[in-house]
């Protein structure tokens, strides 16, 4: 699978998966309600593909490639859904509601609004699970309802760490070099990223009554996916306009990265100091290494369980999800232009 096949893949999957979503919020029953949520989403979340559902489908094409992916839509819809509703929770957190002028100009500033319409999306993106198993496997319906639940219960966990436990005012900075392994732990291990890659991947395993070897294959492999990705966001976070990490204080490893180097918080510093050096001291590279070092081990357990052509979308995913996130950070930056792969594939 090169770059074209790879591009051409998931622009299909996302389309259908995102035109079911447009569908089902137009399903909400209260008018005001559906203006407001799929403004949210044209404003804020529509983009030519959708990662957590081309997760759920490569895998499920990994375990059952004999079948029609499609089979298994509604589990996308549900999760793209669920994406929609953490994210709505998530702008609340950061803030990001009130800096959004199309959504204020034509709604308002009322983070109500939010959780309201968030908590909404999350009982529709059940539901769509539950229609996803009773039409594919109906004895396992149960267990993936509890596998969605518990991605939503870690989601909330992990919004709790990030909002209160790792934040510059709950640790010391002479305390964070001695806790930096475990704050590692915690953000980008214990919760994944968004907490959700791990379970997305080995629901579609389920659902077929694929062998355990190609659960766990999947499973550690969408943990890995997520550690990649939460780490990929955090450095990209440096370049971003309103740099929210620095600005909520949250603990990510680039900022303690550049705390350490300068021997206090960097949290109060320019940007654009810290991004230089964070740059200019090697720990940008140090830590695309160590990106790579995951991605690497994610390949691991897929070339363990999978041959060459039921992996390849898979791989294909750990690939474009981190090398387009650090254009801000390169010396030929240019806000017109992401860098994308010249080439991706799967060897």
């Amino acid at each position: 699978m090169d770059a074209n096949e790879y591009f051409q893949y998931i622009e299909e999957t996302s389309k259908l998966a995102l035109k079911g979503v447009f569908e089902e919020i137009g399903m909400i029953g209260e008018p005001t309600l559906e203006i407001f949520a799929e403004a949210y989403f044209k404003e804020r979340m529509l983009r030519p593909w959708a990662q957590r559902c081309n997760v759920m489908r490569a895998s499920y094409e990994a375990v059952a490639p004999t079948k029609n992916w499609q089979e298994i839509i509604d589990g996308l819809i549900g999760i793209e859904l669920w994406f929609m509703a953490d994210h709505l929770t998530n702008d609340v957190f950061d803030k990001k509601y009130a800096r959004n002028p199309e959504l204020t100009s034509r709604f308002g500033i009322d983070p109500n609004m939010y959780f309201i319409t968030s908590a909404i999306l999350r009982e529709k993106s059940e539901k769509c699970f539950r229609h996803c198993a009773k039409k594919v496997n109906p004895k396992r319906e149960n267990e993936v309802v509890e596998i969605f639940n518990r991605i939503v219960e870690e989601a909330y966990l992990h919004q709790w760490l990030d909002y209160h436990d790792l934040k510059i005012n709950r640790i010391g900075f002479n305390e964070l070099k001695a806790k930096k392994k475990d704050i590692f732990m915690r953000r980008y291990i214990d919760y994944e990223a968004g907490n959700q890659f791990g379970k997305i991947a080995k629901i579609p395993a389920i659902l077929s009554e694929a062998p355990i070897e190609e659960v766990n294959a999947l499973e550690q492999y969408g943990r890995i996916l997520s550690t990649t990705i939460q780490l990929t966001n955090d450095i990209a976070d440096l370049g971003d306009e309103w740099f929210y990490d620095r600005e909520n204080g949250i603990l990510t490893w680039p900022l303690i990265a550049v705390s350490l180097e300068v021997g206090k918080y960097c949290y109060d510093m320019p940007q654009k100091q810290i991004r230089e050096i964070y740059v200019e001291k090697g720990l940008f590279k140090e830590h695309k290494r160590l990106i790579k070092k995951y991605v690497n081990e994610a390949k691991k357990h897929l070339r363990k369980i999978f041959p060459k052509e039921r992996r390849a979308a898979l791989e294909c995913m750990l690939v474009s999800s981190t090398c387009n996130r650090f254009y801000s950070l390169t010396p030929k930056y240019d806000k017109t232009y992401k860098v994308m792969p010249a080439q991706i594939k799967s060897k």
